[in-house]
């Protein structure tokens, strides 16, 4: 018998003994030796919301008010009780009306962000096809990552740092002034005329809000 066949047939032998033993174990006591032990969940418990004024009523109530397939990202209120959601993977920023209806609100590129303008203009931060999922795509691809505004018209509002790439550009908030932060590993501003800026170093980011 050849050294590769008498390999194979020690290390099946050995699979086989080791299953035998844990078949041992377990017929023992419930759960084979060694095995980890999991504790389930404690039951849901009676809880108390008190009124946080305009956000949350006092006595609300935690509600599904929608789920699906795919991400629901960088999101954003509308004034009217209703939120807006990115969703990279089908290329659309979706809304959740204030009656849990959902709607397709607007088409983006791979947005990752989504937040409004003082003025009610709404942008995004978009990612193109850059998601890891779609690498086979990616050498096709010609979108550029970047801030974007999708209404009341679509434009670019920054693609680029002192002629860099901004990359998978993550999460963003806008300010009254007009003036945009957003996350990609750092911390980045862009203020109204489109300059981009980096905010800080070593800053390891997913997320950002204003106070």
């Amino acid at each position: 018998m050849s050294q590769t066949k008498i390999l194979v047939a020690s290390v099946l032998g050995a699979a086989v003994l080791a299953g035998g033993l844990a078949a041992q174990e377990k017929g023992k006591g419930g759960a084979a030796k060694g095995a980890p032990t999991f504790t389930n969940p404690a039951p849901p418990h009676d809880y108390s919301v008190p009124e946080i004024p305009g956000v949350v009523k006092a006595g609300a109530k935690w509600a599904k008010a929608w789920e699906g397939d795919h991400t629901a990202d960088g999101m954003a209120g509308t004034k009217d009780g209703g939120l807006l959601m990115a969703q990279e993977q089908t290329n659309r920023i979706n809304m959740i009306d204030a009656k849990d209806k959902a709607s397709v609100f607007a088409e983006s590129k791979g947005p990752g962000a989504v937040g409004f303008a003082k003025n009610g203009a709404v942008y995004a931060v978009e990612r193109g096809c850059t998601d890891p999922g779609l690498k086979e795509k990616v050498n096709q691809c010609t979108d550029k990552t970047g801030i974007y505004q999708l209404k009341p018209t679509r434009k670019m509002l920054a693609d680029n740092m002192d002629g860099k790439d901004l990359g998978r550009v993550n999460d963003l908030v806008v300010a009254s002034s007009g003036h945009v932060y957003f996350t990609q590993t750092g911390l980045f501003h862009m203020d109204p005329k489109g300059k981009v800026t980096q905010v800080g170093e070593n800053l390891f980011t997913n997320g950002i809000m204003l106070s």
